[in-house]
């Protein structure tokens, strides 16, 4: 078994809108020995400004960022790299991976004309498995206390806490910490670590939550939390499994299971009965012994938590089906009054490429020649791939050269539909990170420095203002 530890550090703090500028990985056996290790770094990318607050984290300096390969040249090293791990049966790990790491990754690539699911098939995240082992392994590892006295699971935090030293905020530091993290998990929690692995592919769940009449999980929203709970089955999202939470009496949801709007109320009340085990997620699931690790439960006794069971299975299927039927009304009602128009950036689950458009898209991504561009793009059909296209071939080539592949008209035409975006001040709402949003926190940031005396953060915000300015000057005629 090998593990692919690995760490994201972006321009944006929008997993959907940011961009890679350091990537790195470290391959490793089960035993935590180093056989390979990487850095990739890239330039910004012309049509996406930088957010000030993600490169004042991140401490990634713009000068020496330009000297690096475009962005298409970095994500096929990346490519190229993660495929051969992963062609050896790599686990790929991160920390928080799943909310923003592995969602950048997968944008990056979609939107450059590549299969976006390069890590997913063989994963998990590190960040729930700490949080687990603080309820499942308590005292196994040490945790630093916030003001609320409620335990910090940031990677650094763990880190300091527990005696592992890295440099945090670069890419191979973080991935470094990561991996050390693991280890030490795998070493202090292994029931818990194993868990971790278990349910890494999408395929393993289903065969887990069927064999397993009662079993427990974490979720962490403001404080981590055990559950224990019973399958119901699949919602209207694939692979998204429904799961009763054995707090919640199952004569309350049978009583009112013919009378539609009680039902309702029922579902929406909380603290929330029906639960959602995402396959893509790598579920940690746990045996059902924790459950008495928790009070409710444990004031509930396994008896009764082993009844409820039994009744929820006898009537699985009935609230199930009532539970997907209001799902479905929810999702096209949502749809219906859901009529913004998505633009190509947007469309990673909506797209869906034929096996024909993937060729193509390989194809287009292998081209070496100008000529060999433009006849590609020519063969694209639809509008939504043609645009991305486009936006590859704005991105990874000169003025000159793209006209050569397009024309002065497409060049003059992207450029405007990039100003769009950028120069807007729709805030959140913006394709791309918008540079007035920048401009007004570059603002703040230049007052809180003076005020601090920070002579060494002024200097790095004036460069980013310089930058953004400069950017903002080159789209500003297209408007």
């Amino acid at each position: 078994m090998y593990f692919c530890w690995f760490d994201i550090e972006s321009d944006s703090g929008a997993c959907t809108k940011a961009s890679v500028l350091s990537i790195s990985g470290v391959l490793t056996t089960d035993k935590f020995e180093i056989l390979d290790q990487f850095t990739l770094l890239s330039r910004p990318r012309k049509s996406r400004p930088l957010e000030v607050d993600a490169m004042l984290v991140n401490g990634l300096d713009i000068d020496d960022l330009m000297k690096e390969d475009t962005y298409g040249v970095m994500l096929k090293k990346l490519e190229e790299k993660f495929t051969k791990w992963k062609k050896m049966g790599a686990i790929f790990v991160g920390f928080n991976n799943h909310n923003y790491d592995t969602v950048l990754l997968n944008h990056s690539l979609f939107v450059n004309l590549r299969w976006p699911y390069l890590t997913n098939s063989d994963s998990f995240d590190l960040l729930p498995v700490v949080r687990s082992v603080n309820l499942f392994a308590p005292n196994s590892i040490s945790f630093e206390l916030n003001d609320k006295n409620l335990p910090i699971y940031k990677l650094e935090s763990v880190c300091r806490v527990n005696n592992i030293k890295t440099v945090a905020h670069t890419s191979y530091g973080d991935t470094v910490s990561t991996m050390k993290l693991g280890e030490l998990l795998a070493k202090k929690a292994p029931e818990v670590f194993k868990a971790s692995l278990a349910l890494r592919r999408k395929s393993d769940v289903l065969p887990k939550l069927l064999s397993t009449p009662i079993f427990c999980w974490m979720e962490a929203w403001r404080v981590a939390k055990i559950y224990a709970g019973t399958l119901l089955g699949e919602g209207i999202y694939p692979s998204w499994y429904l799961t009763y939470d054995l707090r919640k009496s199952p004569e309350e949801i049978l009583s009112v299971l013919n009378d539609t709007d009680a039902f309702k109320k029922e579902l929406d009340a909380s603290p929330k009965w029906c639960r959602t085990q995402k396959a893509n997620r790598s579920p940690l699931l746990m045996d059902k012994k924790y459950a008495l690790n928790d009070d409710v439960y444990k004031n509930l006794g396994m008896k009764e938590l082993e009844r409820r069971q039994k009744v929820i299975s006898q009537n699985r299927e009935e609230i199930l089906n009532k539970i997907k039927k209001i799902q479905q009304e929810r999702l096209d009602e949502k749809m219906e009054n859901d009529q913004r128009k998505l633009e190509p950036e947007q469309m990673i689950y909506k797209l869906n490429p034929s096996i024909e458009e993937r060729k193509l898209m390989d194809a287009f991504n292998l081209a070496e020649t100008n000529d060999e561009k433009k006849k590609i793009f020519n063969k694209f059909k639809r509008d939504e791939i043609k645009t991305l296209a486009e936006m590859v071939i704005y991105e990874e080539h000169t003025e000159e050269d793209f006209i050569k592949i397009l024309s002065k008209r497409d060049y003059t035409r992207i450029k405007k539909r990039i100003a769009s975006f950028i120069l807007n001040n729709d805030g959140d709402d913006s394709v791309f990170t918008n540079i007035p949003a920048q401009f007004a926190r570059l603002d703040t940031l230049k007052l809180q420095a003076e005020n601090d005396e920070d002579n060494e953060k002024m200097k790095k915000l004036i460069k980013l203002d310089k930058y953004l300015f400069n950017m903002q000057s080159s789209y500003e005629k297209y408007i």
